[in-house]
């Protein structure tokens, strides 16, 4: 009889496993990418406290964290309890991004390293190979550069090494690839919302009948003389997932290059976007007014 209920409760936490690791799971990463954090975060309370130890749930719960710093902490976490998880490699990448974003550098190359080398087959090994490189060429280990590359190249012949050192700049960085499937879906995703947005149904007024909607606030964070040090604070600042843009200024006589993260249409609403950064990657910003 014992025996029989262990089977039964077996079956039964088997069956709960899969139903949220296919169902629930699903929706709420859904929701997260259509920037419904707060749905999100309603809930994932309850599912830490129904799944505690899921990975899936882990990863949800790290993804909807508000601090930056704790949602670190939790990839982490995931990585260290379930580094055989289909999202170990996720989180990996993840930490790398915000060491890298955080102009820490050294620990961003020590981390991003391990995605070749613990998960080869992952989709982010392009992506990590392209973020450690700059991580070293950032604090001028142009000799582990050239060793990393080479080492790389055998063991994956198949990837893009073609890196432009000449330039000066702050190298290309690679989005990870998408299956056919996951690609093909996101076309008819975006075909349906274009086909269904309103300017497109029943749109009786040209573009130009169209008033234009003003955006003339900007977040500054930083003015460079280096053109490579702006380059970087404007790829730090995209891998972050924000829009910016160069723009010249003079101060003091000298002409200089500021990093703007652009473009909001009230004051407000670019002050809440630049504490968020500050909190969350620790750069000072000031909001100011530009033209078009």
């Amino acid at each position: 009889m014992v025996s029989c209920l262990k089977t039964v409760l077996s079956c039964v936490i088997l069956l709960f496993s899969t139903f949220i690791q296919s169902q629930n799971l699903t929706r709420y990463f859904d929701l997260m990418e259509e920037g419904k954090l707060s749905e999100v975060r309603s809930d994932i309370n309850l599912l830490l406290e129904q799944f505690p130890n899921h990975s899936g749930v882990m990863f949800l719960a790290a993804q909807s964290q508000e601090r930056a710093e704790d949602a670190v902490m939790a990839y982490k976490k995931l990585i260290q309890n379930h580094p055989n998880s289909k999202y170990a490699d996720d989180a990996m990448i993840k930490v790398g991004e915000y060491l890298y974003a955080r102009g820490l550098y050294t620990q961003a190359s020590a981390q991003l390293a391990k995605i070749p080398k613990v998960y080869p087959k992952s989709d982010h090994v392009q992506r990590a190979i392209d973020l450690q490189i700059n991580s070293l060429l950032a604090i001028g280990e142009k000799d582990s550069i050239a060793t990393y590359i080479a080492t790389y190249q055998k063991e994956f012949p198949a990837l893009d090494f073609d890196y432009n050192f000449e330039s000066g700049k702050p190298l290309v960085v690679r989005e990870p690839e998408i299956t056919v499937e996951e690609h093909e879906g996101k076309e008819l995703k975006n075909a349906i919302v274009t086909q269904a947005s309103p300017q497109n149904i029943n749109r009786e007024n040209t573009v130009e009948e169209v008033a234009k909607v003003s955006r003339p606030f900007v977040i500054q964070v930083g003015a460079y003389g280096s053109e490579v040090n702006a380059l970087r604070q404007k790829q730090r600042l995209e891998q972050a997932g924000y829009t910016v843009e160069f723009w010249p200024i003079n101060v003091g006589g000298k002409q200089l290059q500021a990093v703007q993260i652009v473009r909001f249409k009230t004051r407000e609403e670019a002050r809440k976007i630049g504490e968020s950064l500050k909190k969350y990657l620790g750069f000072n910003y000031m909001v100011t007014k530009r033209g078009e």
